[in-house]
């Protein structure tokens, strides 16, 4: 069972010979899952093992502000505050004990982004960003398959560095969009298998991955008044 909520505002102003956009919003999502393990008796469940209630909340808050510079520049800066709690309810264990709840409240974190965008002409533009996030556990983190409770499991934070640029060419048929990134990842989590093949999550220290990433699109047919008006290739 799922649901969520999201509230958005938006306010336009003038500066001078600049144009900004102020955005500020909340999102809010709450998840309830019912977990069980089962005894594995040649494939097929046997004796339950756990059964478990699991209520993920998650909430944020974000503001944002776009200034169009004189020069064809675009600045962006936006802040977001995220925050993560899980309410597990253990109901039946083997071997027995009562029920329980373990509670994980993860800490709020603060999530800046710094972007800035410059228009080289009517139809080419270079960006370049830096921004930082987490991400917490998933519940089939925590709750491993084997029913344990990863109580020691932390949200992985990162910082990714992006410069690019996209644009069109061949009167607007082809598209492009060509970004090099380099993205550092703290606190990354990682699953290995222990000897009885259930999969097991960890935190193991940083990732660095760097890359280029490029995107391509031709518009072969583009005719409001044909049979096929609109042909794609990406």
């Amino acid at each position: 069972q799922e649901y969520g909520r999201r509230s958005r505002f938006a306010y336009n102003t003038q500066f001078g010979p600049a144009a900004a956009m102020f955005t500020l919003g909340g999102e809010y999502q709450r998840g309830f899952e019912a977990a069980r393990t089962y005894d594995n008796n040649r494939g097929i469940p046997d004796s339950l093992r756990t059964d478990d209630e699991v209520l993920a909340k998650t909430g944020l808050l974000f503001a944002q502000a776009e200034f169009e510079l004189p020069g064809n520049w675009i600045a962006t800066a936006a802040l977001s505050l995220n925050d993560t709690r899980y309410e597990i309810t253990r109901l039946h264990q083997v071997p027995g004990g009562g029920p329980y709840q373990f509670t994980r409240d993860f800490s709020a974190v603060l999530s800046p982004r710094l972007a800035l965008l410059k228009r080289l002409t009517d139809q080419i533009s270079v960006h370049g960003s830096v921004s930082s996030g987490f991400s917490p556990p998933s519940e089939e983190e925590l709750l491993t398959s084997d029913g344990a409770l990863n109580q020691e499991l932390e949200a992985e934070k990162g910082i990714n560095y992006e410069a690019g640029i996209r644009g069109y060419t061949l009167g607007r048929k082809l598209s492009f969009d060509v970004v090099a990134f380099h993205f550092r990842l703290r606190e990354t989590i990682a699953s290995r298998q222990d000897l009885s093949s259930i999969a097991v999550f960890r935190n193991v220290g940083a990732t660095s991955q760097s890359g280029l990433e490029a995107a391509l699109g031709y518009t072969l047919i583009e005719e409001a008044t044909r049979t096929v008006s609109l042909l794609k290739v990406w």
